[in-house]
């Protein structure tokens, strides 16, 4: 009967260490899992600020093209959104010289503009 009592015992020995090796393993893949996981909510988190960057400019250039229109500039396909407000504000120079002329005062002074 001792023999008997000996050899379940290590068996159940035997399966419990086979058990936490198997428990230890699955534990390692859940944190590589939890890991790959995060990287991928990050780089998720990462597409969403570019996209909302993205769709910002988009934005930003739809309402300069209107100005660049309205300032009677012709719409040129590869006027990108840098170059329009140059124009526009090349073109709101001249308005504001013109209008300084007029009222006998001098020109803006260029010297407080911001460097491009």
């Amino acid at each position: 009967m001792e023999k008997r009592f000996a050899d379940t015992r290590a068996e159940m020995g035997a399966r419990l260490a086979g058990l936490e090796a198997v428990i230890a393993q699955l534990q390692q893949q859940l944190q590589q899992q939890r890991a790959k996981c995060m990287q991928h909510r990050e780089e998720l988190a990462s597409q969403e600020q570019e996209s909302d960057a993205s769709a910002a400019l988009q934005k930003l250039t739809v309402h300069v093209s209107a100005i660049h229109a309205a300032c009677g500039f012709e719409k040129e396909a590869s006027a990108d959104c840098l170059r329009m407000l140059e124009q526009i504000e090349a073109r709101l120079d001249s308005h504001l010289a013109a209008l300084a002329k007029h009222e006998g005062k001098k020109p803006r002074d260029k010297s407080n503009q911001c460097s491009h």
